[in-house]
């Protein structure tokens, strides 16, 4: 165990004293940015937002500060209980960045391979003077961990670790150990890419064009490897945009409710409500609907608009708060994709799990029940609301709608099943759940072949509101 003390009194064990470049170079080093970003994080910023600190950073360092803190994010339990091992009490988190860095230097270390004289002379070199007192310390339990490593090999994972006891016991509770144990995995693995297409050709002939795709159903596609995502052949035409391929299930199921009616001449309107960042208005506008999109928020719609115009594609864009925008109209369909807690994300943005808590939950699920109740009024007799949520919570997806129906006479379920395209083992209970475990081909579960990837975890229902 290594104590403040005990750090490095003699000089020559510290980079700084043996040649290296002077400790904190500065706001352009890249260990110290990601050490800062982590910091930032854990101080309750999202990774988004810690991610403006990269425009410090060269174009060719930004994408390795960034994949440092990902993975000590996907690994931050872990880390926290390796350091602990050797260290008499945990660095505070503030004011400095100190417990950053080490958290820095163990991801290198231990999960990104990176040689060990680069990751702790790096890393110990990139302190400043507010980490002055603790540079000796990190200097030492970084060597520490190496040579536990070079003695008895890297640590057995413990994914489990990396999610909060409360998250642990609902997703537990919610879907059973195995799937849990899966889903903390998943946590672990820097996702792969998925596709939305904007027709089932353009995505035929892509995934047979790619060595390493893989077609999941007949609008998305999912890269194993990538690399600059507008490199790929099709993104200049507008072929498809990113999505997840759960997140494009809600459209879907809307989609197919909306085929059960006659057609009429003229397209049937669909509302997507909290639209932003725009891969439903996209997968509605492309089965050509009239698409009225709203959100919040100018900048998130912003993208949408960009989005918009790359796949050339066409949506009446509205920025306002759904629960005081006055419609001049009904629509033949609406989709409440609701703010939530975002836990379904958590293996794209593995900063959710440091900056949730159990109460937030509670939190949104009120005003989820208010979004849910006025998304109502623009629906037309006959016509269909899909409520989702990117969310593994239950009381945020499956409460949610059981509690809506409980209320709401003049609404009812639309069933899911047996319907093309929908991953049937996906679709019990007349609704759609997806969690970080499971996979779109039918009965498959990666639990031995996590390379492959899950997907988000996601929960939707279609309602009717029926015809007076």
């Amino acid at each position: 165990m290594v104590s403040q003390a005990d750090k490095s009194n003699g000089k020559k064990s510290t980079p700084q004293n043996s040649g290296a470049k002077k400790a904190g170079r500065g706001k352009g080093d890249t260990r110290r940015v990601a050490g800062a970003m982590l910091a930032a994080i854990t101080r309750g910023k999202t990774l988004d937002e810690a991610r403006d600190r990269l425009s410090d950073l060269p174009d060719s360092e930004r994408n390795l500060a960034d994949a440092m803190v990902q993975m000590a994010l996907r690994h931050y339990g872990e880390i926290n209980a390796l350091t602990a091992k050797h260290l008499k009490r945990a660095l505070p988190l503030r004011p400095h960045i100190a417990h950053g860095l080490l958290c820095i230097g163990v991801a290198q270390l231990v999960y990104m391979k990176v040689p060990a004289h680069a990751a702790i002379h790096e890393t110990v070199a990139a302190t400043g003077r507010r980490e002055q007192p603790f540079r000796g310390l990190i200097n030492a339990v970084l060597r520490q961990i190496e040579r536990d490593i070079q003695a008895d090999g890297p640590p057995a994972p413990a994914p489990l670790e990396n999610l909060p006891e409360w998250m642990q016991a609902r997703f537990e509770a919610a879907y059973g150990a195995d799937a849990l144990a899966a889903m903390a995995t998943q946590h672990t693995q820097t996702p792969p890419l998925d596709l939305g297409f904007k027709s089932p050709e353009k995505a035929a002939a892509f995934a047979a064009a790619q060595a390493t795709a893989e077609q999941l159903n007949d609008t998305h596609v999912r890269l194993l490897r990538s690399g600059d995502v507008r490199a790929l052949d099709g993104f200049k035409q507008g072929d498809w945009f990113v999505q997840d391929v759960a997140a494009g299930y809600p459209a879907k199921l809307l989609h197919a409710a909306l085929a059960r009616v006659e057609k009429s001449d003229t397209p049937a309107t669909v509302l997507d409500l909290c639209a932003a960042p725009g891969g439903k208005t996209l997968q509605l506008a492309a089965a050509g609907y009239e698409v009225t999109a709203l959100d919040i928020s100018a900048s998130r719609l912003a993208r949408v608009k960009e989005n918009l115009k790359r796949t050339n594609l066409k949506a009446n864009l509205v920025k306002a708060d759904a629960l005081d925008w006055q419609s001049p109209k009904q629509f033949d369909a609406v989709l409440l994709d609701a703010p939530c807690s975002a836990s379904g994300t958590m293996r794209r943005h593995p900063d959710l799990v440091l900056n949730r808590h159990e109460g937030y939950i509670a939190k949104l699920a009120g005003f989820q029940k208010q979004l849910l109740t006025r998304a109502t009024d623009w629906v037309k007799p006959g016509g269909f609301l899909c409520y989702a949520v990117c969310s593994l919570d239950p009381e945020e997806g499956e409460a949610q709608a059981k509690a809506f129906l409980e209320t709401r006479e003049d609404f009812r379920i639309v069933s899911p099943q047996n319907l093309s395209d929908l991953p049937v083992h996906l679709c019990q209970d007349n609704a759609f759940r997806s969690t970080p475990a499971d996979h779109p081909l039918a009965n498959h579960r990666y639990a031995g072949e996590v390379e492959k990837g899950g997907m988000d975890g996601f929960f939707a229902q279609v309602f009717q509101k029926i015809s007076a």
